[in-house]
């Protein structure tokens, strides 16, 4: 089949006898590369834990997770396209994948008896490479992606993905009052995510390139997060009616509603000149595009028969 692609200079929504000003045509009858791969990813852990004292526990993680292969519709020069692993067979033109997640995980926990109990974690991690995953967080479409599917790719597209974050701390508490009441909270603090900055290519919109080496276009700010539940347990007044139990729920969402930024619009250009050069030049660059989100309050009952 084919897959066309129309610009024009309104909304074609409300009158469908606009006419395109511009497009193109991509034929996606895929032919599949020979010796395919499936795709697949490795994984190590080891990790350590003992008890410190009566109530605390300690614990130590390393992880090391590499992508192997994928598999990737691969547009090419000539409008056709090709389905195979890159860095492979047809695709050998085109770079390995490269995914590679490392991280030292540090945890401390303990239970105060039976009605506190308290945990943190600390992670420092890397997340470094040319393939965001199944879901591109560079163009926000699912398999479509800048780094491998566009012979215009080079080398400068590997380098630390979207959704590096070096350093995430993590807690959460909960306390249980003898009358059925239970609080519970949890907060969490991230460094923010590396940007980088995309242009236009051959392809149209939605195919960008890397104007810069990947993710050294700085980061997005370092981001925090609260929530908080209050529970009552009711057959502490109802003793528990035809076996049936309930509780009341009070949830707060992002606690102090913090609205920091978390997504910055990356892509500088929009297309290619007739000579090649980058142009379009889009006038949202730099600019915010999602915040946190504000801080949510919830009621609610739960029913267990």
């Amino acid at each position: 089949f084919y897959q066309v692609t129309d610009f024009y200079d309104q909304n074609p929504l409300p009158d469908f006898t606009a006419t395109p000003v511009g497009g193109y045509v991509i034929d996606s009858s895929a032919m599949q590369s020979d010796d395919l791969k499936g795709q697949y990813l490795d994984e190590f852990t080891l990790g350590y834990e003992r008890r410190v004292g009566a109530t605390w526990r300690a614990g130590v993680r390393g992880i090391y997770r590499n992508l192997g292969e994928i598999i990737e519709n691969t547009f090419n020069a000539d409008g056709t396209t090709t389905l195979g692993n890159p860095g492979r067979g047809s695709l050998d033109h085109l770079a390995d994948p490269v995914r590679r997640y490392t991280a030292l995980e540090l945890s401390l926990e303990n239970t105060f008896g039976k009605k506190l109990h308290l945990a943190s974690f600390y992670v420092l991690s890397e997340t470094y490479g040319n393939f965001p995953g199944v879901f591109d967080s560079d163009g926000r479409n699912p398999h479509a992606h800048v780094s491998t599917q566009y012979w215009t790719a080079d080398q400068i597209s590997e380098g630390l993905l979207p959704n590096d974050r070096t350093h995430v701390f993590k807690m959460y508490g909960s306390y249980n009052f003898e009358f059925g009441l239970t609080t519970g909270w949890f907060f969490t603090w991230q460094s923010g995510t590396p940007l980088s900055e995309y242009g236009g290519t051959w392809a149209g919109p939605n195919a960008f390139s890397h104007l810069v080496p990947r993710g050294t276009a700085g980061r997005t700010p370092s981001i925090w997060d609260a929530n908080l539940r209050i529970a009552y347990d009711l057959s502490h007044l109802t003793g528990g009616i035809g076996g049936t139990r309930s509780r009341l729920l009070f949830d707060v969402f992002h606690l102090f509603g913090q609205k920091e930024t978390v997504d910055i619009n990356q892509v500088r250009y929009f297309g290619l000149d007739s000579e090649g050069n980058q142009a379009g030049l889009n006038p949202n660059y730099g600019k915010v595009m999602a915040y946190q989100p504000p801080m949510t309050i919830r009621f609610g009952i739960e029913i267990y028969f």
